[in-house]
């Protein structure tokens, strides 16, 4: 076993390369303005960085050689702790073919990134899509958590594989999880945001995947954050809570494919003046959209056969829900309790059915 410690203190830059198995790499760096790339190509290898200061960086977007962290191997793991502000994790040289910080290529390699303070950001500056972490394997896993008063954002999470996971958690106010984006089977995906006007993009191209994002289930006055998901497959399972005093927005998006079949899409808004939509194309599809509080509006369309769809809502909501199907054998059903609900509904094609169940005063279908 090899080990490299590299302690640093004040304005100072660490690189290093190992090629060889079971390596570790541990790099300490306290004060401000600091830099840090390392390559390692086998398998077993770790890197440890610890960063306590502000502005500090992993990956070195000035340097023209500047690769970032790379491992090439199995059961290789990263691990990233900054604490303070503005810091950064990015790397974006397409000179040397390099577009993002961490790169991990192989299975069952893990990466640890853990940011504490405010305005800290995993990805570049100039490109929101581009600089951040990628793994291409099997059974990799990816951990991220940033913690503060708010304005953090994870530029982009790559998963290339199967039966890959991650997590990401983000505390406080105006965080972004720009894009999160799995092609592969059997991945999963969590994101955690608490706090108020986040905002969260999501992609899953593959089969039996399964997504959950959570935006202030545990806290009252979580509100005006957004998701957008976007999904592709078969038999994945997609999900958004949302909670809080409401104005949130989520949007689910199943394009209109042959291959986009069986797949599970829910919405739960609770609060009030939020927004849920689910636009979905394809076969055997169940939407479910759960709404509780006033003011809320719900709109589902579908283009497909065999496709389904169960829509709860509250209160006093001025905007009718809508669903529009077109296709074949699809079933509608509507449940409303309250009052001064409204629904509409149509569709367009053979053997379809409507059910409508209205709970309450002055409702209307």
């Amino acid at each position: 076993m090899q080990r490299l410690f590299v302690f640093l203190i004040l304005l100072s830059f660490s690189c290093g390369l190992v090629i060889a198995q079971s390596n570790e790499a541990y790099i300490t760096q306290k004060l401000n303005d600091n830099f840090s790339q390392i390559e390692q190509i086998g398998s077993a290898n770790s890197v440890n960085i610890l960063q306590d200061g502000n502005q500090n960086q992993v990956g070195t977007p000035g340097q023209m050689d500047a690769k970032g962290i790379i491992q090439s191997g199995s059961a290789n793991m990263v691990e990233i702790n900054q604490s303070d502000n503005s810091n950064r994790i990015g790397q974006f040289r397409p000179e040397q073919n390099v577009f993002e910080a961490v790169v991990q290529q192989g299975a069952g390699n893990s990466a640890r990134i853990q940011q504490s303070g405010d305005a800290n950001r995993i990805g570049t500056w100039e490109y929101a899509y581009h600089g951040a972490i990628e793994q291409i394997g099997q059974d990799n896993d990816a951990e991220i958590d940033q913690a503060g008063a708010g304005a953090n954002m994870l530029g982009e999470l790559l998963q290339f594989g199967n039966e890959n996971m991650a997590d990401i958690n983000q505390v406080g106010e105006q965080n972004t999880i720009s894009r999160v984006h799995q092609v592969g089977d059997e991945n999963k995906s969590y994101s955690d945001q608490f706090g108020e006007r986040n905002s969260i993009e999501l992609t899953v191209n593959g089969d039996r995947n399964q997504t959950n994002i959570d935006q202030g289930s545990d806290l009252d006055y979580s509100d005006r954050n957004i998701v957008t998901q976007w999904v592709n497959g078969y038999d994945n399972n997609v999900s958004v809570i949302q909670s809080g005093d409401g104005s949130n927005s989520a949007f689910q998006h199943l394009p209109s494919t042959y291959t986009n079949l069986e797949n599970m899409l829910s919405i739960v808004q609770d609060g009030y003046h939020n927004n849920a939509s689910q636009k979905v194309g394809g076969e055997g599809n169940v939407l479910d959209i759960q709404q509780s509080g006033m003011d809320n509006e719900a709109i589902i369309e579908s283009y497909g056969n065999y496709n389904g769809t169960v829509d709860i809502t509250g209160d006093n909501n001025p905007d009718p829900v809508q669903v529009h199907q077109n296709g074949w054998n699809n079933f509608a059903e509507v449940y409303q309790y309250g009052n001064n609900n409204s629904v509409i509904i149509s569709q367009q094609g053979d053997n379809n059915t409507i059910t409508v169940t209205q709970n309450g005063d002055n409702n209307s279908n």
